[in-house]
């Protein structure tokens, strides 16, 4: 039997001290139990393609990754024109 993340979420001991000040489970089953999860699949589906429809009219080649804040940016390695060069018997320029 598939869980969704929600119902995992509940299923956790303590699970209340996970939620935001403000937010209740009462609050979140009513949204929860607004939409199947089928439908919400669709309109999830429907969104996404909106999206990339809108990335390929505005030209973006690929989706760029979505970051959480306060993730860091991956390290950018530098190309073989910015490394340094070696001249013949070790020595660098």
């Amino acid at each position: 039997m598939y869980v969704t993340p929600y119902e995992r979420l509940k299923s956790l001991p303590k699970a209340k001290r996970h939620l935001q000040r403000g937010v209740s489970f009462a609050a979140l089953d009513r949204i929860a139990t607004a939409v199947s999860d089928t439908e919400f699949a669709r309109q999830m589906q429907k969104a996404k393609q909106e999206l990339f429809r809108l990335c390929a009219q505005t030209g973006a080649g690929s989706p760029i990754p979505l970051r959480a804040p306060g993730d860091l940016p991956a390290p950018v390695q530098p190309t073989a024109a910015e490394l340094p060069r070696r001249r013949p018997g070790g020595s660098q320029s």
